[in-house]
């Protein structure tokens, strides 16, 4: 399908007109694809309607009466939106959590393991992850790709995540076959800030060094006319061998593009429900209101026409004709229903089946409560697909929290720093492994996990630490810290001889406290 044109800016429009020669292409983010997620954008903010000129249009913005005598309605139901919505939703709607492993179970591993499992949580939760998870992931589902940038704040000493559409990066890639990251640029544009009427351009860049030993970056404005107007950042080096942005993509392969064949799949279906819903909307119109038929009548003389209760219609009789004037009207019945209703539930059960989305709603169902299991089998699709792109998800997320420790690693000499240097440095990014401990949003069948996880732990078969994080306990140290805590004041106070044996250690202490006092007291008498 022809995707609608957009006006593009890209690194190699701004380098041509400022006769500059970039000698590492962009391989990956063309202009057509940038095209289309900017038409995937457009579809999904409700623009659902093509012009004559190809552009997406809102429905309702639409003149084209497609030849008919009467202006027909213009309505759309966002089923594309729901359904990026709802897949972002399985994705990132649980309550995940983050687990660092331990090199070794030797207490000084376990140490550094638990140290840089707070500290990539207290990045998590500085950057209010919890909030933006979601929205991050409907940017990844419309646009097949979204980028973090990591950036560090002088003023508070906080690393920060700064996410950015797939439409503002243009990331470049070693050509050896490797695929490595070697550069990137991000172009974003905002209102000018002398004249708000203006656009202007904000480009910040970003290469590693041929020998892959440190990264630098420029950030410089442009006008219109793609002309530097302002220098931000001149040429800096960063102190570190890698580019700070990491790519979260749909795709694995950077060369796949079924993602967005999915999507236009999606499209061509969810245009046809609506072009359904909007004829069935005019036919019922037709429907409710009758027409009225003038019979031998000449409409050119006085003749007043009135639809309503008890009006009175003054008609005249054609000289042209030898019969009466007549007035009738004319009722529709239409046979479109049932065949209107196995089309529009064919073509809505291959849009669910496309997303792998069922199309049997829980609350619906005429049965009492469905257990875990139940839900599992009838979202058998959508999780299968979900834990798809979890695959990818903790990939990347992964390479994130390793780039964040390697750079916060680079910056622990600054003053202002709001981490623990000590831990940060003690980490060894060679060998440090993350993973994200991802969770359905479902409700879970608590009771049987709680007994199944038990019955591992008691047999030997699982550790304390791992079964509390299956049953979702994020901190689980801080957790047996606090339950150990709760155990000995319990035990104390469940004691019956513990109150005795307090009041016999502190006759015991008076005692040895006034012996003390009186030896003391012979020795000053003794130098005396």
């Amino acid at each position: 399908m022809n995707h609608p044109k957009y006006n593009v800016i890209t690194p190699q429009i701004i380098d041509s007109l400022l006769d500059k020669d970039d000698i590492t292409g962009y391989s990956h983010q063309t202009q057509e694809q940038i095209e289309k997620i900017l038409a995937n954008y457009d579809y999904y903010n409700g623009k659902q309607d093509v012009d004559a000129e190809g552009q997406y249009i809102y429905p309702t913005d639409s003149i084209d009466a497609n030849g008919l005598d009467y202006k027909p309605t213009k309505y759309w139901t966002n089923y594309f939106k729901a359904f990026i919505k709802r897949k972002s939703r399985w994705q990132m709607a649980g309550d995940h959590g983050i687990d660092v492993e331990p090199l070794s179970d030797d207490e000084k591993d376990v140490q550094v393991a638990q140290d840089a499992e707070d500290l990539l949580r207290k990045i998590w939760k500085d950057n209010k992850m919890d909030a933006k998870k979601m929205q991050i992931a409907r940017d990844r589902l419309i646009a097949g790709n979204i980028a973090a940038k990591l950036s560090f704040n002088q003023r508070t000493g906080k690393l920060h995540w700064i996410w950015h559409k797939a439409t503002e990066v243009f990331p470049i890639y070693s050509q050896d076959g490797f695929d490595e990251l070697i550069g990137c640029d991000i172009i974003v544009a905002r209102a000018s800030l002398k004249d708000p009427e203006k656009t202007e351009y904000v480009r910040q860049t970003f290469r590693l060094e041929d020998d892959y030993s440190d990264c630098w970056f420029t950030e410089k404005v442009y006008n219109e006319q793609l002309e530097v107007i302002e220098v931000i950042n001149d040429k800096t080096y960063l102190g570190f061998g890698f580019v700070p942005i990491v790519m979260f993509r749909v795709d694995a392969l950077r060369t796949e593009t079924s993602h967005f064949d999915d999507l236009e799949d999606m499209k061509v279906l969810t245009r046809i429900l609506n072009d359904m819903m909007e004829d069935a909307n005019d036919s019922l119109k037709f429907e409710m209101f009758s027409m009225t038929v003038v019979k031998n009548a000449d409409l050119a003389k006085d003749t007043e026409l009135k639809i309503a209760p008890g009006a009175l219609l003054k008609i005249n009789a054609s000289a042209n004709s030898s019969h009466p004037a007549d007035v009738e009207s004319v009722e529709n019945g239409f046979g479109w229903k049932e065949a209107y209703k196995d089309q529009y539930n064919r073509i809505k059960s291959a849009l669910h089946e496309l997303s792998g989305l069922p199309m049997i709603v829980p609350q619906e169902l005429n049965f009492g409560g469905m257990n875990d299991r139940a839900l599992q089998v009838l979202y058998q699709d959508i999780i299968q697909e979900t834990k798809e792109h979890w695959l990818n998800w903790d990939e990347d997320l992964a390479e994130l929290f390793l780039k964040s420790v390697m750079y916060l690693q680079a910056r622990t000499k600054r003053d202002k720093f709001a981490y623990d240097k000590n831990a940060v440095n003690s980490i060894d990014t060679d060998e440090l492994t993350v993973q994200m401990k991802f969770i359905l949003p479902l409700p879970d069948d608590r009771e049987n996990l709680v007994d199944l996880v038990t019955k591992e732990v008691d047999a030997g078969l699982e550790s304390r630490k791992n079964a509390m994080k299956r049953l979702g306990v994020k901190d689980a140290e801080l957790k047996e810290e606090e339950i150990y805590e709760e155990l000995m004041e319990r035990s104390v106070a469940n004691d019956p001889y513990a109150e005795a044996q307090s009041r016999e250690d502190e006759l015991l202490g008076n005692v040895e406290q006034e012996v003390d006092s009186e030896v003391i007291k012979e020795q000053k008498d003794n130098q005396v």
